[in-house]
């Protein structure tokens, strides 16, 4: 890590450290025709992984053309504002910061920026999309990108990664990067990943680093219709369990626009709380959104469908999942809603277990301990602009 100035080095915590010299010894590696595999950092949401993203761009003496790839639009946006800004740890590096799509339509604004690193931002979607729809344009998109790049960064996130995208990112000749916050022994085969070139911080290395609070698992009987469901939680709410305040806030997970009506009306009703419902179909009245509400502050219980991913709110500190979780995957990247919350103090967290096997305890603390468990559960996906994902049961 010899590049990297000490001022910046100071400010990593051991675990970003750890990660990036994992990285740079297989960016050294492959561009010395010592190994063609690919490199891995694994960890959790919060730990700081976009911060170790821009180091490693900014700082890699390899690199001068940095991709980073993700499979959202709204993360690709986040990055291109992170390289554009410098508001979390000050890099004194210039960034010339464009899109995939500019990149693809603009080729000679950028021959004359040998001065700056060059970072270009988009999505996996974006590549895949234009080789489904015409190969000879995709290829001439593809020698573009790789005459300009000489590294690329895949944050994934939670999300399994289909062969279809693999496919795209073998055709860029370059040493690829994968950023993911969940990982699978098979992920290792399937990425062509070598544990020499991989980091992993486990949530509980994490959490003794950083976290001071912790999440408390409190069982509950399974129920099947929502108003059941609903009176359970007016229970929690009237014993004092779950002890609503504008840092103590309720989320609940539902499976269709139905059951949201359903459980937010009662709510709202027997609590005299004002209720947030979250789903696309929403018009954005009557506490109704049909995206994060980024001003709400007043609200004290949540209910939504699709996986908030950028909530990044430290109020949350209850979960509850109705009927239940429908997959080790789910109801890890549900409960990082309580995650955020626990680093400020020893905030205690509750994640109600309404499933039929009661079994999410041991689901999170296989996680938290990170042994690596294969799902048991198989996972389909769609490579559209915003993938969808179906899950077998398996909690």
């Amino acid at each position: 890590m010899s590049n990297y100035p000490y001022e910046i080095l100071e400010k990593l915590y051991p675990h970003q450290k750890k990660a990036i010299d994992a990285i740079d010894k297989y960016i050294a590696n492959y561009n010395n025709d010592k190994d063609k595999s690919s490199g891995l950092i694994v960890m959790p949401p919060g730990s700081g992984k976009s911060i170790v993203t821009k180091a490693i761009a900014a700082y890699n003496k390899y690199s001068n053309g940095v991709l980073i790839l993700t499979n959202r639009k709204i993360l690709s946006d986040y990055y291109k504002q992170l390289f554009l800004k410098d508001e979390i740890i000050q890099f004194n590096t210039s960034f010339a910061v464009k899109s995939l799509q500019e990149i693809t339509l603009r080729e000679s604004e950028y021959e004359n920026q040998s001065n700056q690193k060059l970072i270009i931002t988009g999505t996996i979607q974006y590549l895949h999309n234009a080789l489904k729809r015409d190969y000879q344009i995709y290829k001439e998109i593809n020698n573009r990108i790789n005459s300009i790049i000489d590294l690329v960064i895949f944050d994934a996130e939670f999300k399994d990664i289909p062969d279809s995208w693999l496919n795209v990112l073998s055709n860029l000749f370059c040493p690829i990067v994968y950023i993911k916050s969940y990982v699978q022994r098979s992920d290792f085969k399937k990425l062509n990943v070598k544990e020499e070139y991989s980091y992993i911080l486990s949530l509980k290395e994490f959490f003794e680093e950083q976290m001071q609070g912790k999440i408390r698992v409190v069982k509950r009987k399974h129920f099947k219709k929502p108003v059941e469901f609903a009176e359970d939680i007016l229970k929690l709410i009237n014993s004092g369990e779950i002890d609503l305040s504008a840092d103590k806030k309720l989320l609940i997970k539902c499976n269709s626009f139905d059951q949201i009506i359903e459980i937010k009306e009662y709510l709202q009703y027997n609590t005299q709380t004002k209720v947030i419902g979250i789903h696309s179909k929403f018009t954005n009245e009557n506490s109704n959104y049909n995206n994060i509400p980024r001003n709400e502050e007043s609200g004290l219980i949540w209910i939504y469908q699709s996986m908030l991913n950028d909530l990044d709110r430290t109020e949350f500190k209850y979960l509850a999942i109705f009927p239940e979780a429908i997959s080790r995957r789910e109801l890890i990247q549900n409960t990082f809603n309580l995650v955020r919350g626990l680093n400020k103090d020893k905030t205690i967290a509750h994640l109600f277990d309404h499933s039929v096997k009661g079994n999410y305890g041991e689901i999170w603390e296989d996680y938290v301990n990170f042994q690596q468990e294969e799902d048991s559960g198989s996972v389909s996906i769609s490579v559209e602009d915003e993938p969808e994902y179906t899950y077998s049961n398996i909690v």
